[in-house]
């Protein structure tokens, strides 16, 4: 199931982009001795998701409520499939997402802390890049309550060694309307704004050097 090549990733992750996907923190792939999915995002009930998410964080669920009522939907049109941004990129790698050597760790998840950790660090999979180039990923990790989650994306177009544009699972997205013919989707080729601004200083180039061959 791996993706050897970086044609062969880069094709995978694009045909997401006709996956309705909805964003939802800690999916996204699968776990070693799982079946492999054939989609980026993992089965996944909205309505149940969202009771259970209203007992533990009212405050978080009335953010995703007030979202639903922006885009005029309910519960039950939601996907039926669930991703979030580290997910997305094991899957594209075609990779469980648990467990995975990183840092010297053998139990890792892959997200975007381990992703940085390990960068910066022994170089079991990623290495951080001084330019950016296609097929890299932009990365920055959490930070505390302040940025208590991360973000990760392909890179899929470069200028004077800077990314211009991103493939990447993120719930903005979806809120986003969908280009003609295209399911509204979490998963999508954008601008690299979501790196700009606050995040801009943690933000690493990194490529994925474990997995890919030439």
């Amino acid at each position: 199931m791996t993706a050897h090549t970086l044609d062969e990733t880069l094709a995978r992750a694009r045909s997401a982009l006709t996956m309705p996907t909805l964003y939802w923190l800690g999916q996204g792939s699968w776990t070693a001795g799982q079946r492999p999915l054939p989609t980026p995002g993992r089965p996944f009930d909205p309505a149940a998701a969202l009771a259970e998410l209203k007992a533990e964080n009212p405050t978080k669920h009335a953010a995703y409520t007030a979202g639903l009522q922006r885009l005029g939907l309910t519960a039950a049109e939601l996907p039926r499939s669930a991703c979030d941004c580290s997910g997305f990129v094991a899957w594209c790698l075609g990779l469980p997402r648990h467990p995975m050597t990183l840092d010297g760790r053998a139990d890792q998840w892959l997200y975007t802390d381990s992703i940085v950790a390990d960068a910066l660090g022994r170089h079991d999979a990623f290495t951080v890049l001084d330019r950016a180039q296609v097929g890299a990923l932009l990365v920055f990790p959490s930070a505390g309550r302040a940025r208590p989650v991360g973000h990760v994306a392909w890179i899929t177009e470069v200028a004077d060694g800077r990314a211009t544009r991103i493939l990447h699972c993120a719930p903005q997205n979806f809120e986003a309307p969908p280009l003609p013919g295209r399911p509204r989707n979490a998963i999508a080729e954008t601008d690299t704004a979501v790196f700009d601004g606050e995040t801009a200083a943690d933000t690493r180039v990194v490529a994925v050097n474990a997995f890919l061959a030439a």
